[in-house]
């Protein structure tokens, strides 16, 4: 730091020592700092105790307060001020309002000592159902009303008439009456603190009284007041619409405070979320303020709060920042490269795809073809297709996607060496003696990714170039590639090899992209070879976020993210959300069994236990205790479907309806699943007595295991020791060897 920086340090730590002393004289502080334009009030009246810890922590606060700029330490030396003697605090503009909108159960009874029927009476007019009644009251109101002012005249000498309207009137207004007593009897005092409240209940009371008047009085003298009644009328009109704000505010409240259920994980993030969108409620008339608690909402809900913010707007001249620029993109990897003779590739790609005959290639017959044009429906069959297509159908349905959307040509994708590719990949798949995460699980979360990209219309949501099309759906049809039917917790406790290369981070879901792009190392595989160097970095960070992504042990977190992203008021699924839409999207496809008709749910459902209790023998053969949901002995499988359902699925598939109208289907289906796994609990405790526990109806999808020698396909590849994707861990021998504990 230069000698004025230390000056003005010395100058301003002399302000704070005076200020102590001041402090410890007068017992109350107050300051105002004022920091980018940003006001931060903070004062408060302090009792000073013997142990006065707390009053230093609080002077040691202002002190990490410190600008960064000479301008903004010179600002705050102008501002602060120690109050003089006698003086009143400052508000804290931070503290708590507490307002019936907001006021707890538990706070309306330790500091209102309210009853707890008084709570009660309180939460439900907190309820949903008592909103949406009261908005329905006020719509038809407001149309009585509009009715009543344009047939006045007419009405006027027909006293039945006139009579029906105003005993119509009266008992909305009453029925006004009985929720402003009830929320006076479970708020108190908190609400009538609301002026508008206060305005609310004057006006309806004066109503009242007129219309009762109106009834019982048939003075002329009294003609000219009444007149008055439909001005009056606008004004109720005008204070009930009113309603709709406080609404609206209750709703967001309602939200906060709700209780949780017992399927409910909030993250740190989420909850800090919560309190910086508090704290932004209570800031009023200062809109850098509330920019800038809107800029920490974001960054938290990003989680890009350690990632470095270099600005690239360089002045001319400045040659230091360009040359530092420089070195952090370069090590970044954020550097430019030239760009391939696109025309030429262009050209040669689309002469091989003019050449090929996919119905031919793919051996499809009218029946697999009609299957296939309904690929963008939720309830494609992919079992049946698997039959149809003779066990190709990773191969078969992925092809046949790309070569639809013209993304062959679009991604400069030699076809042929595409078809070797997705070959390779669905024969290294496992799929004969895995149960669950074989070739056709691979093949169903392509198809459902599809349906979300265009049976649902994220592709025009997300605003998908070509390149990320064809990545979300390569990276879809691959990410569990070479998976051997055992778990991530179970890899990193038995310390096996994947576990080890990858640190215990995700082990699986980074061998799986890892492996991918190990296939593509050699030429006769390399899918990508043709793209300049940027657009392959563009799409090999996408394909590896998006495979990453479906690992389930980021569900919580992923899904606190995407919660406060969609719920931010910059949200951007096209723009800088689009990685976590995504990212969403392919895990949902992952897990998406329980949203799928319920004929396809059971026979995934079963696969899927089949392989966790496959994974909770071996357990038991090593001494070990079963993983949850892995025990064939304890697991209900219709309970766990159940409690898989609520607190996993629906949370997520929620936030993601926010995002893709469309797909709201998927939620129809879940809560069907869920009553008809509701009807099948006692049945799946008796199979459990009587060691039957599995699901008729998945088995046989897969090859039976005695046969897995008897198959066309190359299920032991080559030893160990090679290459990702080229048969490293892949044989089950090697996989299962388990390092002594």
């Amino acid at each position: 730091m230069n000698s004025d920086g230390n000056i003005e340090s010395i100058d301003q730590d002399e302000n704070h020592k005076m200020a102590e002393n001041k402090y410890e004289e007068n017992h109350r502080q107050e300051a105002d700092i004022e920091v980018k334009g940003v006001k931060k009030a903070s004062s408060s009246v302090h009792q000073f105790n013997n142990d006065s810890n707390g009053d230093k922590e609080d002077l040691e606060e202002s002190n990490s307060l410190k600008p960064s700029t000479k301008e903004e330490t010179k600002l705050v030396k102008g501002n602060s001020k120690v109050a003089p003697e006698g003086a009143k605090p400052k508000k804290n503009p931070f503290a708590k309002k507490v307002t019936y909108l907001n006021v707890t159960s538990e706070e309306l009874i330790k500091i209102y000592r309210m009853s707890q029927c008084r709570v009660s009476i309180a939460n439900f007019m907190r309820a949903k159902s008592v909103d949406v009644f009261i908005i329905i009251l006020i719509l038809l109101y407001t149309l009585l009303v509009v009715v009543y002012l344009a047939i006045d005249d007419e009405i006027e000498g027909s006293k039945s008439a006139e009579m029906a309207l105003q005993i119509t009137e009266l008992c909305f207004l009453f029925v006004f009456c009985i929720e402003i007593t009830l929320n006076l009897v479970g708020f108190g005092c908190l609400f009538i603190k609301d002026w508008w409240n206060i305005a609310d209940i004057t006006v309806i009371l004066l109503a009242i009284v007129f219309v009762i008047l109106d009834m019982i009085l048939d003075d002329s003298s009294l003609s000219g007041l009444f007149r008055l009644r439909g001005l009056f009328r606008l004004l109720r009109v005008g204070i009930l619409i009113r309603k709709f704000d406080s609404l609206r505010k209750k709703s967001q409240a309602r939200k906060r405070l709700k209780n949780k259920d017992i399927y409910h994980v909030a993250s740190p993030a989420e909850i800090v979320n919560e309190i910086l969108c508090d704290i932004r409620d209570m800031v009023e008339n200062d809109d850098k303020m509330i920019e800038d608690l809107n800029y920490c909402i974001k960054m938290v809900s990003s989680g890009k709060l350690y990632e470095a913010n270099i600005d690239d707007n360089i002045e001319e001249g400045d040659e230091n920042r360009r040359e530092a620029i420089s070195f952090f993109k370069n090590i970044q990897g954020n550097t430019n490269t030239n760009n391939k003779d696109d025309e030429a590739v262009e050209k040669e790609i689309q002469s091989k795809i003019k050449t090929i005959d996919i119905d031919e290639k793919l051996n499809l017959n009218s029946q697999t073809k009609a299957m296939l044009n309904k690929a963008d429906s939720l309830s494609f069959n992919i079992f049946d297709f698997k039959d149809l297509v003779e066990e190709k159908e990773l191969y078969v349905l992925t092809s046949y996607l790309l070569n639809k959307h013209d993304l062959f040509r679009a991604m400069k994708m030699d076809p042929e060496v595409f078809f070797s590719f997705i070959t390779r990949i669905q024969d290294y798949y496992n799929h004969s003696f895995i149960e669950y995460h074989n070739k056709t699980h691979g093949a169903d979360v392509c198809q459902t990714s599809y349906f979300f990209l265009e049976g649902c219309d994220l592709r025009n949501i997300c605003r998908l170039s070509d390149n990320e099309f064809g990545a979300m759906l390569i990276a879809s049809s691959c990410h569990d590639f070479e998976h051997f039917g055992f778990n991530n917790p179970f890899l990193i406790e038995s310390r096996l090899p994947w576990a080890i290369e990858y640190n215990d981070q995700s082990p699986l879901e980074n061998h799986h992209i890892a492996s991918t792009f190990g296939v593509m190392q050699k030429q006769e595989y390399n899918i990508l070879k043709n793209l300049s160097t940027e657009e392959y970095k563009t799409c090999r960070k996408m394909m590896i976020d998006l495979v990453l992504a479906t690992d389930a042990a980021r569900h919580f977190t992923d899904l606190a993210k995407f919660k406060s992203r969609v719920g931010a008021e910059d949200f951007a699924p096209s723009g800088e959300d689009k990685q976590p839409v995504l990212n969403m999207s392919i895990h949902l496809s992952d897990i998406s069994n329980p949203a799928k008709p319920f004929n396809l749910a059971l026979i995934w459902t079963g696969l899927l236990y089949d392989e966790f209790f496959k994974q909770g023998d071996r357990e038991v053969e090593q001494g070990r205790n079963p993983s949850f949901l892995m025990d064939r002995n304890t697991t209900n499988i219709a309970g766990c479907s159940i409690g898989f359902i609520n607190m996993l699925v629906t949370p997520a598939y929620e936030e993601l309806v926010k995002v893709i109208p469309d797909a709201s289907i998927c939620l129809d289906n879940i809560n069907t699943n869920k009553d008809k796994w509701e009807e099948q609990k006692s049945e799946f405790a008796k199979r459990m007595e009587s060691n039957n526990n599995y699901i008729p109806e998945s088995r046989g999808v897969i090859l039976d295991p005695k046969d897995v020698m008897k198959s066309s396909v190359n299920l032991m590849p080559s030893p160990k020791g090679e290459h990702w994707g080229m048969g490293k861990g892949f044989n089950e021998n090697h996989a299962m060897q388990v390092t002594p504990m």
